[in-house]
């Protein structure tokens, strides 16, 4: 992993946050639905590498609070991050997304937990403002990818920019 690009001057978290939004090469679709036949980027891949380029800008996120409501006939878990710079500098990220049970067998705890981490990748993949898709270059042209087979569907995986 490389450095941290904070220098030693003290950088507000916009500026933190521009340079984690500049790092964000893109991410490929790492899985596939096998009963839709879809590839996908699984949000495991997502939070690892959202993770990687907040920490390579000196911003770290750690949830606040969580609680569980009734919306519109259903249960949604409100989950409040904490989006922080390493000179304590902070901003709230709220995010709501639906408990949904893809299998009556499910438990509640496991679909709430599901529901968690899935609202956290597309949060993440919208703070940084993080590209999917089956190909991504630098602005320059150079590849920041390593395709891979996987039941004759093309997926790419990408790292953080390296400089």
């Amino acid at each position: 992993m490389t450095t941290n690009k904070a220098t030693t001057k003290k950088q507000t978290f916009a500026e933190r946050l521009l340079i984690a939004q500049q790092e964000a090469s893109g991410i490929g679709k790492d899985s596939n639905n096998a009963y839709h036949k879809y590839p996908y980027t699984d949000c495991d891949s997502m939070i690892d590498y959202g993770g990687q380029i907040l920490n390579l800008a000196g911003l770290v996120l750690y949830p606040k609070e969580c609680e569980h409501a009734a919306k519109d006939n259903m249960i949604v878990v409100k989950k409040v991050f904490i989006c922080e710079t390493v000179e304590g500098e902070q901003r709230e990220i709220p995010i709501e997304v639906p408990v949904v049970s893809t299998d009556r067998k499910q438990a509640d705890d496991k679909a709430s937990f599901a529901s968690q981490s899935s609202g956290l990748a597309y949060m993440m993949r919208d703070l940084l403002l993080i590209p999917r898709g089956d190909k991504f270059v630098d602005i320059d042209g150079t590849p920041k990818t390593e395709v891979c087979s996987e039941d004759d569907t093309k997926f790419v995986k990408v790292s953080p920019k390296r400089k």
